[in-house]
């Protein structure tokens, strides 16, 4: 039987947990400041039951309004509480995953998405709550496949399938279906969700249950995709067009099928007609504002354009891709600064929350937290005046140091582990020289797709061998001596007035082997002590 202990009592012993989640309707609150006076709103509503609040925030967001969605969700997960009933946890559960939602899909805004949705599936798991955990691992999945994280993407996909296939839900398995087909279509990896395809095409799905026929009829096309009938399965998907019927998102499910219908059909090696569907996806994804669904088709369809030996078109589709990448990722980056800046507004929301939900709580708790909270946004600020100086003078430094490695040397030297014995270097240093010289001569290593499997095509040698010759002699592994050689490319292009005055950091982060601009960027800091834009202000600053 679940313990009736007091609210008090157990954010007592589970602080930490519950910090995370107040941290989560701060937030939430945040998102509605700035058109909504927050005490007049908590006054009306603050007293509604958990159930009419998420009535009324999910109405809200089919209103598009969404300063009002947001502050009743953020109502909502302030009422978190361990002993809450399970329906009431439901609850909560799910104002998380729509406020993710609303960050997500409607604001383009990842990485504000990605903290609501983690504690949503923290809750669904931790007590058993199948609409939570689909809901969230559903759109944690997509941010995963937005940020290149294929494995992630698809791990996250499957369990919120399986989960839907368990409660014999059919609106997650059709949510998550779609949305797993298309990310490994897009990766040319339909192979890999063999088990899921066969799963959803002998599911029994309810009569009446939307979409229900559409998504089965597409898991039989998928079903004809693996055995490489592409014609097939292209005709099948033009025959699915008339069941697809979603209560929500209707826009985005319309794209997503021209997507795969132009997919299927490309593969199928009929070049009109794929180019044809996927121009629809492109239009229907620009006229109702869906940015992911349209980089990934301006993929796709640049790819066909090229098969269809139209480089110009493929050439300024490809280049719409990348542009509307690098909005989407810069739609979430943050400026310390402007946190700092939010501190006092976030200071007070609480204080707000912390009143209209505990009159009871006596009113040196909330001075002491506001006061904490002010006492770190003074440190932190004074430390980030402090250090801003001798952060301009580090960067240059670092700029120099990096250039002057690019111009000695293309392979770096490292500090090697404790020398093998001589006979068994001898036969590992041929094996390591190979190595080396096609890293740094092959154009290959630049590819997304190399990996230690192509290394061992190339030069001839066992995969194991090259492992181990690369570990003893160097105390390496392939991933670091593959992301020297593109890291030091990328230095060239980027210290290069032309190149970087003429490519994006973007379209320099692909040739060099990384399909995702933060990726790249993580590495390239790693590597340099620098971000690709840093690095860029110094080259231009130097002689």
């Amino acid at each position: 039987m679940r313990s009736q202990t007091p609210c008090r009592l157990l954010a007592a012993l589970n602080a930490s947990r519950m910090l995370v989640f107040l941290a989560a309707a701060l937030l939430a609150v945040s998102a509605c400041a700035a058109g909504i006076d927050y005490r007049h709103f908590n006054k009306t509503f603050g007293t509604k039951s958990l159930k009419e609040l998420n009535s009324r925030g999910w109405q809200s967001i089919r209103n598009n309004d969404l300063d009002s969605a947001a502050a009743f969700y953020a109502i909502s997960i302030s009422r978190y509480c361990e002993s809450l009933p399970r329906d009431e946890m439901e609850r909560v559960g799910l104002a998380l995953v729509n406020t993710g939602y609303i960050w997500l899909f409607i604001r383009n805004n990842p990485e504000q998405a990605y903290p609501f949705l983690n504690n949503a599936l923290s809750i669904g798991r931790s007590h058993d709550l199948p609409a939570v955990k689909i809901g969230a691992g559903e759109n944690l999945a997509k941010i995963y496949a937005d940020y290149n994280n294929y494995p992630r993407a698809v791990s996250l996909y499957s369990e919120a399938l399986n989960e839907a296939v368990a409660r014999h839900l059919d609106w997650g398995v059709t949510m998550t279906f779609i949305d797993l087909l298309s990310l490994s279509a897009t990766n040319g990896r339909i192979g890999d969700i063999g088990p899921e395809i066969a799963t959803v095409a002998a599911y029994p799905f309810d009569e009446a249950a939307p979409m229900g026929g559409y998504c089965h009829h597409i898991s039989l096309a998928a079903q004809q995709m693996l055995s490489g009938r592409f014609d097939l399965a292209a005709r099948m998907l033009e025959e699915a067009s008339p069941l697809l019927d979603p209560q929500y998102d209707t826009e985005r499910y319309q794209a997503n099928h021209r997507f795969l219908t132009g997919f299927a059909h490309m593969k199928a090696g009929d070049s009109s007609r794929g180019i044809a569907s996927l121009k629809e996806a492109r239009s229907m994804a620009a006229l109702h504002g869906l940015p992911d669904i349209m980089q990934t088709v301006c993929e796709t369809l640049g790819n066909a354009y090229m098969a269809a030996d139209m480089p110009d078109s493929a050439h300024i589709t490809r280049y719409d891709a990348l542009r509307i990448r690098d909005s989407l990722f810069n739609t979430g980056k943050y400026d310390v600064i402007k946190d700092l800046e939010s501190e006092a507004v976030l200071s007070n929301m609480r204080k707000e929350i912390t009143d209209s939900r505990a009159r009871e709580e006596k009113s040196r708790t909330v001075v002491t937290l506001v006061s904490a909270g002010a006492a770190v946004a003074l440190l932190l600020l004074a430390l980030l005046l402090f250090n801003n100086r001798r952060l301009k003078a580090s960067n240059r430094e670092l700029f120099v140091k990096n250039m002057e490695l690019v111009a000695v040397r293309d392979v770096a030297r490292t500090e090697r582990r404790e020398r093998p014995p001589r006979s068994h270097r001898e036969e590992l240093e041929p094996v390591l020289e190979k190595v080396s010289e096609t890293i740094y001569s092959s154009p290959e290593v630049f590819s997304p797709d190399f990996s230690l499997g192509r290394l061992s095509e190339i030069t001839g040698i066992k995969t194991q061998l090259i492992s181990q010759a690369i570990a003893e002699l160097t105390g390496k592994n392939l991933s670091a001596l593959v992301a020297e050689r593109r890291i030091n490319r990328a230095c060239r292009l980027l210290a290069d007035p032309e190149s970087a005055g003429r490519l994006t950091v973007e379209s320099i982060a692909e040739s060099v082997g990384y399909k995702s601009r933060t990726h790249f960027s993580n590495i390239f800091k790693t590597h340099t002590g620098l971000t690709p834009t840093e690095f860029i202000r110094q080259a231009r600053n130097t002689p």
